[in-house]
């Protein structure tokens, strides 16, 4: 896998914020929302689409269109 160290493994930044957006949502802490975008510095968007395509729990969690 490709990419910066905040966003490969399971405990880069991106998918583990992505994880506590979904339990706080499970569990009312957040309002219900039908959609998260994330947005990736200049140039880091095919790595960051790698990285979370390539995370189990993100991607049973959340829906990726394709770019």
């Amino acid at each position: 896998m490709t990419g910066c160290q905040c966003c490969t493994g399971r405990g880069g930044t991106v998918a583990a914020t992505l994880g506590d957006v979904f339990r706080q949502r499970a569990t009312g802490g957040l309002k219900w929302f039908a959609r998260v975008a994330v947005l990736p510095p200049v140039g880091q968007a095919q790595a960051w689409r790698a990285a979370l395509r390539g995370d189990v729990l993100v991607g049973a969690r959340f829906a990726m269109p394709d770019a």
